[in-house]
């Protein structure tokens, strides 16, 4: 049986431009199989080599003394690289802020960036399924019962762990997901992310392309949707 491996990750930044010098200065992952938690966990603080925006500390409570005896990101790069492997990656907004912050840190280190084909965004996620709801992370929290009350500020791996439970909470695998996932990987992440995000677009035929449609048509034999239509 094929596993399906999922790594949810959060971070914390000194501010919230790449083009303005800032940088992460804490990493949280937490790995899944099967959408199920093994134990296995990714936490580090590093040391940005810049000061920290006060709207930043505002939000996650990091002071730059703090920061300052610990690991430059280079120095921690290849251990996080690993961890996450070829996993899946669960982040909230991670395709607008997580991603590209720990890509351009991991290119700057010269080492292989994260395959935006494999993310799963779950805010993106969130607003495809509950339009017009608060879709912040703790809007989901709220939403789905996850306790908030041990987060004071936020932090990568207690927010990691937060997202966590939402995400499974609403990604709950089904038996058809099961089957799904015994087949392929890739079919595997069709099914959980592209059919939440698929637009609903008419297509319509010029009189030679139905034409040419309806010559294919009867080229082939025993088609799949005829038995369907049969039963």
């Amino acid at each position: 049986m094929i596993q399906i491996v999922e790594v949810v990750l959060d971070i914390e930044t000194t501010g919230l431009s790449i083009k303005e010098g800032h940088r992460i200065i804490e990493v949280g992952c937490i790995e899944l199989i099967d959408r199920k938690k093994t134990g296995r966990t990714f936490h580090r603080y590093i040391n940005p080599q810049r000061l920290v925006d006060p709207e930043a500390r505002a939000v996650h409570g990091i002071k730059d003394d703090f920061l300052r005896d610990k690991p430059l990101f280079g120095e921690i790069a290849n251990e996080l690289r690993d961890f996450i492997g070829d996993a899946y990656i669960i982040a909230h907004n991670g395709l607008g802020f997580d991603i590209p912050f720990l890509n351009h840190e991991f290119g700057t280190s010269g080492i292989s960036l994260l395959p935006i084909n494999k993310v799963i965004d779950t805010l993106v996620l969130a607003r495809k399924l509950y339009p017009g709801s608060p879709a912040s992370l703790d809007a989901l929290c709220k939403k789905f019962g996850v306790n908030l009350s041990d987060r004071i500020v936020h932090g990568a791996l207690v927010d990691a762990l937060l997202l966590t439970n939402v995400y499974t909470t609403i990604k709950a695998p089904t038996q058809g997901e099961i089957f799904i996932a015994n087949e392929s990987k890739a079919t595997y992440h069709h099914e959980v992310t592209m059919d939440r995000f698929e637009s609903k677009r008419s297509v319509y035929l010029s009189i030679d392309e139905a034409s040419m449609h309806e010559n294919m048509l009867q080229k082939l034999s025993n088609p799949l949707w005829k038995k369907l239509k049969e039963k």
